[in-house]
């Protein structure tokens, strides 16, 4: 290293060092000899040590020449990188909590879409088999009518159709009584007459014979 003097801003180096003074000379001092000053305190001690340079370009001596040191940013660089990476993180996170909320959403809002139609097209076909179910049941009912109508009117002719039996049986009944009675005057006029015809044959045999009897009138039994 060269001999020349010490810059002020050289690099401190942590080793306390006194002040640097200018060297006395040998000569003796005319001032009378005082009593030797008090130890120092701490805080003395203290400051009286040099303090650090200032923040900053760091110089250094090289072939007797002041240079500034480059700032070393290589750790500064990775932490901000890090911090770089930690934020695209964080916002890569929020991004995607943001999306799965939307998604979460889109998904609630489609479902309940979805229930709406579905209930929508229960509703629909409750109310069409509502429908169905009444119009089955006004057919059914009609063709209930329909068969107590028929019902009624095979009842009606059925009565009908029997009394006019009954009286036809009647009239016939009627008739074949009459026929029997003229029948059996028809044959007590037939028996009469044969009986009234016997008689008068006898008398007249007898008159032949010569017995003489009354000749019976024809009208009598």
């Amino acid at each position: 290293m060269g001999g020349g003097p010490v810059p002020e801003f050289s690099l401190f180096d942590g080793i306390p060092r006194a002040p640097a003074c200018p060297l006395t000379s040998t000569q003796p001092d005319p001032t009378p000899i005082q009593a030797p000053p008090a130890p120092e305190t701490p805080a003395r001690v203290a400051s009286a040590m040099p303090k650090p340079p200032p923040a900053g370009p760091n110089p250094t001596r090289r072939r007797g020449q002041t240079e500034l040191n480059k700032a070393n940013d290589s750790s500064a660089q990775a932490l901000l990188i890090m911090f770089q990476q930690s934020q695209d993180r964080q916002e890569a996170a929020r991004v995607e909590d943001r999306q799965m909320a939307a998604k979460k959403a889109e998904d609630k809002e489609a479902a309940r879409k979805a229930e709406l139609t579905q209930a929508a097209h229960d509703r629909s076909m409750q109310e069409g088999q509502l429908e169905i179910d009444r119009e089955l049941a006004k057919k059914r009912n009609e063709v209930l009518d329909e068969e107590r109508r028929v019902r009624d009117e095979d009842r009606r002719e059925e009565k009908r159709l029997a009394h006019e039996w009954r009286a036809e049986e009647a009239r016939r009944y009627e008739a074949s009584q009459k026929q029997l009675a003229e029948d059996r005057k028809v044959q007590d006029d037939a028996r009469r007459d044969q009986e009234r015809d016997a008689r008068l044959f006898q008398a007249a045999m007898m008159r032949m014979l010569g017995v003489q009897e009354p000749i019976p009138r024809g009208n009598e039994a």
